[in-house]
């Protein structure tokens, strides 16, 4: 922690002393602090779920603004456990504070660097190199990383123009709960616009030697509102990794793909638990998705929705957040790359596809007091995941196979949020699912925002 914390002062200090001569007073004014932190109760129970947690995250980054146009930023991440899974615990887990390394047991816990990059604005043009959020459709810009470099534009009134290229990716929830990094170069190229009643998002994205794919989305309305969206990815024939690591574990430097979801560990068994990989890899994965919404008063939302699928499986993206789903648990109880939407998870398999709907209401008692209830479902071709051990539980390979086959299901999900101060922010859930898979959950949680 030290060590990288007197790297980051030394890196502002030597901007300083060496780049610009200012004076103290003002460039103290021209730098911010800005991130997040939380901490996170977890317990899941039921016939299919089962475990309990605390998570802590800190990310702060320390950014220093505009001198002659440019602006510099590093920030640190520390994390801690993750969602829990069948006989998962964190009692008893004293090194969270003393940066261990059980990887494997608490889903890793050590500091990092989040972010460290240098950025050259100009006009409403922004040209950003180093580490940072990787910000996509494709992604989840809150926790995935990247080493590259990163255009932003918004000189076209109402248009925002993105283009990037990295050499190194890590992804938070790729794959059930682990993070995943790897040396393949990824390119992304969008193109966002925002007008009074409508808007629109297209994107590109290709991952070397894996896979490439693209991301619409069109919205029309206001209080009322239609959205839809459209992702499709093609799988390279035989894809490989370069520079692959698990939560720090680093593997062979290139390697197929069939090789790294079945290491000989029998834990990633996301694609049919079957060691020949490679003949159930769906090459072309497609996902669409429709949402109503209403806001017929200033304290009430209310919002309904379909997402289905379409090619040969539903793994659409690297970890795609953006695509429009419901509920809490289904999918988010291994991580959403295990439950299918994402590139590594059930979705990645041949012939697989998922009917999902959703019901939300929200509803603002009083200025700072929001209460939801979330009501979904799934059903189709899904192979479901989930770690929870199951009472007729099969092994395919030598390998115990968590998939719960086509599952149906019904989620309900109310949840309550207060906002403690304008930084602070107090919410928690409970789901409930009903149908093949049974599982409570009970999720506390305070975040503050710098």
């Amino acid at each position: 922690m030290f060590k990288k914390l007197t790297t980051m002062l030394l890196a502002f200090g030597l901007l300083i002393q060496q780049g610009f001569a200012e004076d103290a007073e003002s460039l103290i004014s021209k730098l911010s602090l800005d991130g997040m932190a939380f901490i996170r109760y977890v317990t899941d129970s039921g016939q299919n779920a089962g475990g309990q947690s605390w998570i802590f995250r800190i990310a702060p980054g320390l950014t220093l603004h505009d001198i002659n146009g440019f602006s510099f930023n590093a920030g640190i991440l520390y994390h801690y456990s993750a969602v829990p899974v069948q006989g998962f615990t964190t009692d008893g887990a004293v090194g969270g504070s003393r940066a261990t390394r059980d990887l494997f047991i608490t889903g890793g816990n050590a500091f990092s660097i989040n972010t460290l990059w240098g950025k050259y604005q100009f006009s409403k043009t922004s040209i950003t190199l180093g580490v940072n959020r990787l910000i996509s459709p494709f992604t989840d810009p809150g926790n995935d990383r990247a080493v590259g470099g990163t255009l932003i534009s918004n000189d076209i009134s109402n248009i925002m123009l993105f283009a990037g290229y990295y050499d190194s990716v890590a992804l938070e929830n790729a794959l059930y709960n682990y993070s995943l990094s790897w040396g393949n170069n990824l390119g992304i190229l969008g193109v966002n616009g925002n007008y009074d009643l409508f808007g629109f998002k297209l994107w590109y994205f290709n991952f070397d030697k894996i896979t490439n794919g693209v991301f619409g989305e069109f919205k029309v309305g206001k209080e009322y509102a239609f959205t839809a969206q459209v992702a499709y990815n093609d799988m390279f024939k035989s894809p490989t990794y370069k520079g692959v690591s698990v939560n720090g574990v680093k593997y062979p430097h290139s390697q197929p793909f069939g090789y790294f979801i079945n290491d000989g560990s029998g834990r990633f068994v996301g694609i049919n638990g079957n060691r020949k990989i490679s003949d159930n890899v769906a090459k072309s994965r497609g996902i669409y998705a429709f949402r109503i919404s209403a806001k017929p008063l200033d304290s009430l939302n209310l919002r309904v929705g379909y997402t289905g699928s379409f090619g040969a499986g539903y793994g659409v993206g690297l970890e795609p957040n953006a695509i429009m789903t419901g509920g809490r648990w289904w999918n988010f109880n291994s991580g959403l790359g295990g439950n299918g939407l994402g590139l590594f998870g059930a979705g990645a398999n041949e012939n697989s596809h998922i009917n999902h709907w959703y019901f939300a209401i929200d509803y603002k008692i009083i200025q700072d007091l929001m209460v939801n209830l979330d009501i979904s479902g799934i059903s189709g071709k899904n192979d479901f995941v989930t770690f929870a051990r199951m009472q007729n539980g099969t092994k395919v390979g030598g390998i115990q196979d968590y998939r719960m086959g086509n599952a149906t299901l019904t989620e309900f999900s109310p949840s309550i949020s207060y906002n403690l101060t304008k930084s602070t922010k107090l919410w928690a859930y409970y789901a409930l699912t009903i149908g093949q898979v049974q599982a409570n959950r009970i999720w506390l949680e305070m975040i503050y925002r710098f």
